[in-house]
């Protein structure tokens, strides 16, 4: 009795075992199956985005201030990652044709190298952002209309490297009407000379009162221009 209780337990265990190890077999084939789905999926929706993605140099701050990276191999750099677009930091490069001893054809250098870097691996030039060129909003008439001058550069800029826009600043006053107004002025020359260049004016919502939206889009309405925008 007992060794056929015995023989009976074996027989259990085993038939057990047998149906375990088929739904443990089957569990991972379907996963693995899911999993291959999955890939198959994750890999066609990348193939089949409907946009494309540009690296805001911004990105690369650390490694270009701690001196790992030249900000004239951005184009490279932005290739290896596999983006498609570029988007400049002019402060990168301002103190560079600053202190040339000819400014005018070390800014037309810079240019030349980064278009023909742009070129070289394929990637396309789409804006300029902009800092450091005066406040485009400030109280002062004279240092507003000198910070429009300041910016033109950057405009022709955009236009030889076949950006479509240049990204500015307006931080101006912490009063709404008065920053709102300079706002406009000074949005409004700076356009009025890129319109003939097809460059658009992208402002940033970039602390102050540029990060009220309300305001901005006062400043917008202000301006009334097709290639004012943010």
């Amino acid at each position: 009795m007992r060794l056929h209780y015995f023989k009976v337990s074996q027989l259990l265990i085993l038939s057990f075992l047998l149906v375990s190890f088929t739904f443990t077999s089957c569990k991972d084939n379907n996963n693995k199956k899911q999993q291959g789905e999955t890939a198959n999926v994750d890999s066609t929706a990348t193939d089949s985005l409907f946009f494309k993605l540009s690296l805001a140099e911004w990105s690369l701050n650390k490694p270009i201030f701690a001196g790992e990276l030249d900000p004239m191999d951005f184009a490279e750099k932005a290739h290896e990652y596999g983006f498609e677009g570029l988007e400049y930091v002019t402060a990168f490069y301002a103190q560079r044709i600053k202190d040339a001893e000819d400014p005018e054809a070390e800014m037309q250098a810079v240019l030349d190298t980064l278009k023909a870097k742009s070129e070289e691996f394929g990637l396309r030039n789409l804006l300029l952002m902009v800092d450091a060129e005066g406040d485009l909003a400030a109280n002062d008439s004279v240092a507003r209309n000198q910070a429009v001058e300041n910016h033109k550069k950057w405009v022709d800029a955009a236009a030889f490297l076949g950006c479509h826009s240049i990204r500015v600043n307006l931080f101006g006053s912490d009063e709404a009407e008065e920053w709102k107004t300079n706002s406009i002025d000074g949005l409004s020359k700076l356009a009025t000379y890129a319109e003939d260049k097809d460059i658009n004016i992208l402002v940033e919502n970039h602390g102050y009162l540029s990060s009220d939206a309300d305001l901005l889009v006062e400043v917008m309405k202000g301006v009334g221009m097709e290639n004012v925008g943010t």
